[in-house]
């Protein structure tokens, strides 16, 4: 991340943007279609642990609930679940899901990058200003660049469908190891 101070003016040449678009725009559109399948996953998963014949309450529930915010529920109802399983299985369920929380959290701190990303402000090296801040001490905004090239987009799109995958591993191995223990009793 690079960081640069505001000039007088902060005016950009909007062409290299316009020469770029033909790239970046399919890569970015694949990124934020996949993150609607993860958030879509987040809404039914959620849903689905809360109550299973229906949707309903956990749509209810999460209704005007922020990305962050769903995926940090689904976490912790998938931790609240480690109470209904055996011991020998507690610590490998631990560690699936604190990656997926790992996981989640930097697709959704990117997906943020993306998403409200100063694109007219992209230089060579697909450098873009991703935020700005005020800096008291300068007396001056701040501004964040980051790289956000096409191999780091076509990459994270791939970690969605990974973090789908794995949301879906581990609820599938919740109710396993839930049904086959009430089977036993």
């Amino acid at each position: 991340m690079n960081q640069e101070t505001l000039d007088q003016y902060d005016y950009y040449d909007d062409e290299f943007i316009e020469i770029k678009r033909k790239f970046l725009a399919p890569r970015i559109g694949n990124f934020i279609i996949s993150f609607s399948l993860l958030e879509q996953e987040l809404n039914t998963t959620i849903s689905e642990l809360i109550f299973e014949d229906t949707h309903l309450p956990g749509y209810l529930i999460i209704n005007k609930t922020e990305i962050m915010d769903k995926a940090l529920t689904m976490i912790n109802l998938f931790n609240s679940q480690l109470i209904a399983i055996d011991e020998e299985y507690k610590d490998e369920m631990k560690t699936k899901i604190q990656k997926l929380k790992t996981d989640l959290v930097k697709i959704i701190e990117f997906r943020n990058k993306i998403a409200h990303a100063n694109w007219s402000t992209l230089k060579e090296g697909y450098v873009v200003r991703t935020k700005f801040k005020y800096d008291s001490n300068t007396i001056n905004i701040v501004f964040n660049d980051e790289k956000l090239c096409l191999k780091t987009i076509d990459k994270k799109e791939k970690a969605i469908h990974q973090c789908i995958k794995n949301i879906l591993l581990i609820n599938e191995k919740f109710n396993s190891l839930i049904y086959n223990q009430f089977e036993n009793e």
